[in-house]
């Protein structure tokens, strides 16, 4: 890892209930009209998702539609034997939920372990759930930590919904789901353009790409209210003006200008966010310099870039921005791109020739960046590898079937007289 030391020379509903004439009886009712307010989730794909989304609405969110004094009662002994009798009662669309006694040690789950399980069993047509599960843990009064917020990051970038991501970061008042690290940002921010850098830079996936970061970016700038960061999280700037974030996005609309717009800036959105990037990045400046020493010693803001493998995963396609900008923009903004890229570059250097480097993501991120046509060339490679090896395997069983099959009528042959 870089050493913090090392940072400057090389620089993440309802009304409650009826009261009726005998106090003991609690109704909490809710009409079918009225029930639209109440989270809901949709079907699991599997059995063992399912399983955990049942038992963290049934356990975890319900629950916390009941008054404070009603959800008080249920945890409390004394209440035990009444409640037993004659539990709380709730109707969502003429269906009837009763609660009783409820030991707070032994029958209340925990809701981040629910939360986590349920998302690493999610599958692609499960990410419409993910609002509707993060504003139940939010009701419930639960807040996601950062090892949470990057595994639910990591799991839709699998699946390939990060557009799930920033639908919960959009009503984050209701979700809880913040986009106030550098680590959370950054993540995001590179995983949607990851599959446009996979395919070799395909029009249509940086078209979306760069739409999606737009989005992202605005979120920040225009309603980011929700997405403040804490004081240890804090960097100079604010995130959106952050050159790190903004050197992603003009990666995507400068390569798609370079690949597929002849070099032309045709709607001016090369030079409009080289224009911003320059503005908030001193020139004769690496990535690392631009912020204090004191943002790498914690792991709530940047101390993820000492990481060389890190590094090289997330500000890889900076540099790759800044190169390809440079051929589109004006002569004058462009000697501007080429200072950053040269000053980010040695930085990129020393990462990706550092022998301690253990993890492949970095490396295989550069490799996408500046040697695209050999990643392909490769990539190609092990399909046709995959391909061959799965066709051989094939024709080994069906030779192996075919000379059991053989074997078999031999052997009844010589058992007839």
């Amino acid at each position: 890892m870089f050493t913090t030391s090392s940072a400057g020379a090389l620089r993440a509903g309802a009304k409650t209930v009826c009261h009726n004439a005998s106090l003991q009886r609690r109704l909490f009712s809710v009409t079918s009209q009225r029930a639209g307010g109440f989270i809901v989730f949709k079907k699991g794909s599997n059995p063992e998702l399912q399983e955990r989304l049942d038992t963290l609405y049934n356990k975890i969110v319900l629950p916390s539609y009941l008054s404070k004094e009603q959800q008080r009662k249920l945890t409390k002994t004394k209440y035990k034997e009444q409640l037993r009798n004659d539990p709380i009662t709730m109707e969502i669309d003429g269906v009837i939920h009763k609660f009783r006694y409820v030991d707070p040690l032994k029958d209340i789950p925990s809701a981040y372990k629910l939360v986590k399980q349920a998302v690493i069993r999610m599958e692609h047509e499960d990410f419409h759930n993910l609002h509707l599960l993060l504003k139940g843990y939010k009701r419930a009064n639960r807040k996601l930590d950062q090892e949470l917020t990057h595994k639910i990051i990591k799991k839709a970038w699998e699946n390939g919904r990060l557009d799930a991501i920033i639908d919960c970061a959009k009503q984050v008042e209701l979700t809880g789901f913040k986009l106030d690290t550098p680590l959370v940002l950054s993540e995001l921010l590179v995983g949607l353009q990851t599959p446009a850098i996979e395919s070799g830079f395909k029009a249509e996936l940086l078209r979306k790409a760069l739409k999606e970061t737009e989005k992202v970016i605005d979120l920040l700038e225009f309603e980011g209210k929700g997405h403040q960061p804490s004081e240890r999280s804090k960097t100079p700037r604010p995130f959106h003006h952050e050159p790190m974030f903004l050197g992603l996005r003009l990666n995507l609309a400068a390569t798609l200008a370079v690949k597929h717009r002849d070099g032309q800036d045709v709607d001016g959105k090369v030079a409009q966010y080289a224009e911003q990037l320059v503005h908030f990045w001193p020139e004769n400046t690496g990535i690392l310099d631009l912020q204090p020493d004191a943002a790498y010693e914690d792991p709530l803001n940047v101390q993820y870039l000492l990481d060389r493998n890190n590094f090289l995963y997330h500000v890889s396609p900076v540099l790759h921005g800044l190169q390809m900008a440079a051929k589109v923009v004006d002569p004058g903004l462009s000697m501007k791109l080429q200072n950053r890229a040269d000053a980010l570059e040695n930085e990129i250097d020393q990462a990706y020739n550092w022998p301690g480097r253990v993890r492949p993501e970095g490396e295989r991120m550069y490799q996408w960046m500046f040697d695209t046509e050999g990643m392909v060339k490769r990539l190609r490679e092990q399909q046709k590898q995959v391909r061959e090896a799965l066709a051989l395997k094939q024709k080994e069983e069906a030779a192996k079937k075919k000379g059991e099959g053989e074997a078999e009528v031999e052997a009844e042959a010589e058992a007839t007289p």
